[in-house]
């Protein structure tokens, strides 16, 4: 297996020197997209990358930051100078603090890696984070005693946190206002991290325990591949180990729509597949569970305003 590695680079003042990581990276990983907002106080870098190599660059944190990360795509590893690593895994978000630590940020082989990374200065944390959050913020004992913080665990990437990132990368605002914005934003996402007690076993997202919201990640992912199999709030509520109530409001809270509105759009898409392979409306309807051709019609047009028959013709015209 092939790993390169890039010349170690030291940070003064990390928020700084993003260009020289781009440039370091972009080096060794042939498709390398990036994004940068680097104000004083903080600094912004959405990445996109496929590495058909290993890649590894070594870093050296010089100086105190919280760094929140959010992987959209793919996995990354990180090993620390004392030894200890941990892996950043797809559709999670994590967060650091890091006084002063040496790492190596390893990019697999052949894979796509789609991530942001938003590092904040110790001065931000004082003077903003601090004044906002009191003495409620989890990780106020790490900073005042400058003690690293490492998440492996990670937490489930809530749909209203990547509507603030999206937020963050396309802010609707003119230059004058967009610093402003930005650290608005940037303080929410902060919330969400430091807003809760990490010794709890329960951590609220919305109205929503954490440990349901997991649960309700794992019934979404299962639906995903099981959407064709007959299904009831009941047998998923019992397979789950989750209190019905909770699945039926938590699911609409977390994901914006009820579980059968789900599988109904898992199903509309799937028909739409099968009839561009060249089904029928009888046979597709068998494969979607319909017992009446006709009922998968209605359904059809209601999702996408148009009937099988209109939409296949398009489609042969096309």
């Amino acid at each position: 297996m092939d790993n390169h590695h890039l010349q170690t680079e030291s940070y003064a003042e990390l928020w700084e020197s993003v260009n020289n990581i781009r440039n370091l990276e972009a080096k060794l990983i042939p498709v390398y997209s990036k994004q940068d907002i680097v104000y004083k106080n903080f600094s912004i870098r959405f990445v996109e990358a496929y590495t058909p190599h290993e890649v590894t660059y070594a870093g050296k944190v010089a100086s105190p930051h919280l760094v929140l990360t959010y992987m959209f795509k793919g996995n990354l590893h990180i090993t620390y100078g004392d030894g200890t690593s941990t892996t950043l895994s797809q559709n999670n978000q994590y967060t650091y603090y890091l006084p002063d630590n040496d790492y190596e940020l390893t990019y697999p082989k052949e894979s796509f890696v789609q991530w942001v990374r938003i590092v904040v200065n110790k001065e931000f944390i004082d003077d903003v984070i601090f004044k906002m959050f009191g003495g409620n913020s989890w990780i106020k004992p790490f900073v005042v005693k400058g003690q690293r913080f490492i998440d492996r665990k990670g937490l489930v990437m809530h749909p209203k946190i990547v509507q603030c990132l999206s937020e963050i990368k396309n802010p609707p605002l003119d230059d004058a206002l967009k610093e402003m914005y930005i650290t608005i934003k940037i303080l929410e996402l902060i919330s969400f991290n430091l807003g809760y007690d990490r010794t709890s076993n329960i951590i609220m997202v919305g109205n929503i325990p954490y440990r349901d919201m997991l649960i309700l990640n794992k019934i979404r992912e299962y639906l995903n591949f099981s959407y064709l199999e007959k299904q009831s709030l009941t047998g998923i509520s019992q397979q789950f180990k989750i209190n019905e109530f909770k699945l039926k409001k938590g699911f609409k809270a977390l994901f914006g729509t009820t579980v059968f509105n789900y599988i109904n759009d898992l199903k509309m898409k799937k028909a739409k597949d099968l009839f561009d392979e060249g089904l029928n409306v009888s046979e597709v309807s068998i494969i979607l569970g319909y017992t009446y051709p006709q009922h998968f019609s209605a359904a059809f047009k209601r999702k996408f305003g148009n009937s099988p028959k209109e939409y296949t013709s398009k489609s042969n015209l096309t």
